[in-house]
């Protein structure tokens, strides 16, 4: 812990481990309002366009500069960046946030949507909140009820407000003060008695979308453009409202559908925006081209649409004489069927050696083919990366409130990509593949991993102490109470485990599989479990030490397993 003194450059040091504390000083700053924030093993002091940085475990000082000259800033760090915001410049307030990225040694600018000084800030998760504060009006300091919050995962910024209770503001004061539990920010302070609780799970994004691919089709000829594959929103998945602008005559929108019969020729740009229920948008834009029915008389494959994750597959041609066209796709589509609108099976698109697709159209006789190579447009690694799941190891109690725990993400979709891992305000992005150790408080129960390969970022929410108040323990055996494990058999000889699962009677069952750098080795669920669940684990070419998670709504056992040849 470090506490720094106003109008003083003084900063006392404690040692909570050794119970010993030590004395430094700020090496350029002084005064009174500094901001102040941590990220990793640095502290973080800021104040008049300087920054000080304190190496805890060197003893040595930095120093950066920002550059507009700002008092009474809010300092705060989310991820690897530190973000400095508000503050006064003179007697005038400042709207301008500076990031600085501490692992590219790289700033970048935005906005708050108020100018104000003697703000809070804080972090859950991606989110960090601005609170409060003072703005001015003229030469008057007026409270401020407005909350800015910064989304890292996406970049944006949305407004929110202090809450009003019969018509006035009820935390109209500054400074505040604010502390995170869970996934909940708490504000409070100076005077007033009231504690505002805001839940950032019911923070509303803006929906997002993957684009539309440009159409060409004939000019009389009825066509029906479904829109709604093209957007999605993380919190109103099913209520989201379409509408269009630049559809040519004979064309109109019903529902998520596009759907008439073009009655002129020529390219038309449409713009088509999704808004959520909050009011929030993203649109997209996508060319149609109505040619004359004898402009193109031959009937053509254009290349398909297709979504790599779901399979949803759709064919498209152009040309033709209007009259029903069939289509025919193989391997793993479809024989000869009037439907454009197909899947390509799970083994087509997953499959590292899938073949080409051959795609056939037929019309009156006249029968059309084009080759696609599915492995080219959607490569195996382009699977979803993502984070599935956490093998707890251990969780030793150090304190009655501090815990050491360690531990390996499960991973989706790893590849030879440049790979790196990090904890939201608790570690620092590292190459390492883990086990990864932290020291973390039983106030801060849910922690959000983040791993990036390539240009993919993936996050997972770990509520880790969940896990650590769960009986469980690692080893070949069984737990005494509740869910128990056993391995049959432990070494492992063959090409599966067998295991049975009890105490766990009626409920659903996640079972998960990994090797030692968390990679996935195999993944099954059992939706409503019996008295005592045998299941055979697939063990692939995998060796050496493998973690077993078996997991229920309300508990969760970890168990080694040896794969020896």
């Amino acid at each position: 812990m470090i506490e720094q003194f106003a109008e003083s450059n003084v900063v006392d040091i404690y040692d909570v481990a050794t119970n010993q504390w030590s004395v430094t000083q700020l090496p350029r700053l002084s005064g009174r309002d500094l901001g102040v924030t941590s990220l990793g093993d640095k502290i973080i002091f800021a104040n008049g366009g300087l920054l000080d940085i304190y190496d805890v475990t060197s003893g040595l000082w930095t120093t950066q500069s920002y550059s507009t000259s700002r008092v009474s800033v809010a300092l705060v760090t989310i991820g690897q960046s530190a973000l400095i915001a508000g503050g006064l410049i003179g007697n005038d307030a400042s709207n301008l946030v500076e990031i600085y990225n501490t692992a590219t040694n790289q700033w970048s600018l935005a906005h708050l949507s108020q100018p104000r000084y003697l703000m809070t800030a804080t972090t859950v998760g991606q989110m960090t909140l601005f609170a409060g504060g003072l703005t001015k009006e003229g030469s008057n300091e007026v409270l401020s009820s407005t909350v800015d919050i910064y989304n890292q995962d996406t970049n944006q910024w949305l407004t929110s407000r202090l809450p009003q209770v019969d018509g006035a503001f009820q935390d109209l004061r500054a400074p505040i003060s604010a502390v995170r539990t869970g996934k909940k920010v708490l504000f409070a302070g100076d005077g007033s008695n009231h504690v505002d609780i805001y839940n950032t799970e019911f923070i509303n994004t803006p929906p997002t979308t993957t684009g539309i691919h440009n159409q060409t089709v004939l000019i009389g000829q009825s066509i029906n453009i479904d829109l709604a594959s093209a957007f999605s929103d993380a919190q109103t998945p099913s209520s989201l409202s379409l509408s269009t602008s630049g559809l040519p005559l004979g064309l109109g929108l019903i529902n998520t559908t596009i759907t008439g019969v073009p009655a002129t020729t020529g390219t038309t740009s449409i713009t088509v925006t999704a808004a959520d229920p909050g009011g929030l948008s993203v649109n997209t834009s996508f060319s149609l081209t109505v040619q004359a029915s004898g402009q193109n008389t031959s009937l053509s494959l254009l290349v398909p649409t297709y979504d790599c994750q779901t399979g949803a597959f759709r064919f498209n041609t152009i040309g033709g004489d209007g009259s029903p066209i069939e289509y025919y796709a193989v391997p793993g589509i479809t024989g000869w069927t009037t439907n454009p609108n197909q899947f390509v099976d799970a083994e087509t698109r997953t499959a590292a050696d899938a073949q080409p697709i051959t795609l056939k159209a037929r019309q009156n006789g006249q029968e059309v083919m084009l080759v696609r190579d599915i492995r080219a447009v959607c490569p195996v690694s382009s699977a979803p990366f993502a984070i599935t799941g956490v093998n707890t190891m251990s969780c030793q109690a150090i304190t009655a409130t501090e815990r050491r725990l360690t531990f390996t993400p499960q991973y989706r979709g790893l590849t030879s990509e440049p790979f790196s891992f990090s904890v939201v305000n608790e570690m620092l992005p590292t190459s390492a593949a883990g086990p990864y150790n932290l020291r973390l408080y039983t106030d801060n129960p849910i922690i959000t991993l983040k791993a990036q390969q390539g240009n993919l970022v993936a996050s997972y929410s770990y509520n880790w102490l969940a896990v650590c108040s769960s009986p469980a323990r690692s080893g070949s055996g069984e737990v005494t109470t509740g869910l128990a494990i056993k391995v049959l058999g432990n070494p492992v000889t063959g090409q599966t485990a067998e295991v049975e699962i009890s105490g766990v009677t009626d409920q659903s069952v996640q079972i998960n599989l990994a090797d030692m750098q968390g990679k996935s080795v195999h993944t099954q669920r059992i939706e409503q479990a019996g008295a005592v669940e045998r299941v055979s684990l697939s063990l692939g070419a995998s060796n050496g030490v493998l973690l077993l998670q078996v997991s229920t709504p309300t508990q969760c056992q970890q168990v080694k397993l040896l794969r020896t040849n």
